[in-house]
């Protein structure tokens, strides 16, 4: 891409996305269906403007050099297996540079699945991660699967990852590592096969010197850390992230792309 490329496709890949590519490059109207359809499954990066995904990727939009910083990051990282850890703010678009990642990884046509850490209390949030196992010892409460049964070959997305408790820190570590897990109330191992994000707006490092987090599973997921920068610190984006909403507002709506759009002075 650096070199000139217009595209690329990451195998395995459908005709459909394919065909869309070379429609793109020969300069070919898509309707709008066919468009988000590509946008979906392709991973072109066009212009720096542009969105990156279909799911919120306008607000990885922008000219700064420190986004564009962030989107090449993204672009090297999705190729990989690698663990990420996304640091930002609220509201700097952890979740849209995550689902970014999954898009252009090998893993896009299998599930992406949230999970905030810091809506539920420990054992809430144990049962929403492995699940549960009807045994003689709970009645009434039947067998589900977790989230990391459901993003099997997928990529599971821990935002507020600081909220996790260090017990249930300690057996996702353990499952992760060792590619399987137990559910709640169950004897039975289920083999896991899922990459790994993690989003935070805290100083993880921090919090472990505190004892508030594992060390261990601060190492696990920081083998490749992202910094997302707050708008205050990139005036220069307000702009074209005025313009990619505005665009993507109308897109959803079924109306066709204006060609004129907000000026900020």
């Amino acid at each position: 891409m650096r070199h000139g490329a217009f595209d690329y496709l990451t195998k395995p890949f459908t005709g459909e996305e394919l065909r869309t590519v070379i429609r793109r490059a020969l300069g070919e109207e898509l309707d709008d269906s066919t468009e988000h359809e590509g946008e979906s499954a392709s991973p072109s990066t066009g212009k720096a403007e542009r969105p990156m995904a279909r799911d919120g990727g306008e607000a990885l939009a922008g000219i700064s050099a420190a986004m564009q910083a962030v989107r090449e990051l993204i672009e090297r990282v999705a190729a990989t297996e690698a663990t990420v850890l996304i640091f930002g703010e609220h509201g700097t678009g952890k979740e849209c540079a995550a689902r970014t990642i999954h898009a252009r990884s090998a893993r896009q046509l299998k599930p992406f699945v949230p999970v905030d850490c810091l809506t539920s209390d420990e054992s809430t949030l144990e049962v929403q991660l492995f699940g549960t196992q009807q045994s003689a010892s709970r009645v009434g409460v039947g067998s589900q699967p977790g989230l990391l049964e459901l993003a099997h070959g997928g990529t599971l997305f821990l935002d507020e990852v600081g909220g996790l408790s260090l017990q249930l820190q300690a057996k996702l570590l353990r499952a992760l590592k060792e590619r399987r897990g137990r559910r709640v109330g169950g004897s039975r191992f289920v083999e896991i096969d899922t990459r790994v994000i993690a989003g935070s707006p805290q100083d993880l490092q921090r919090a472990c010197s505190r004892g508030e987090f594992r060390d261990d599973f601060y190492q696990y997921l920081n083998i490749v850390p992202i910094v997302l920068p707050p708008l205050r610190d990139r005036v220069e984006d307000i702009e074209t992230l005025a313009q990619s909403y505005l665009q993507t507002t109308l897109r959803g709506r079924g109306r066709l792309p204006l060609q004129a759009g907000f000026t900020c002075d």
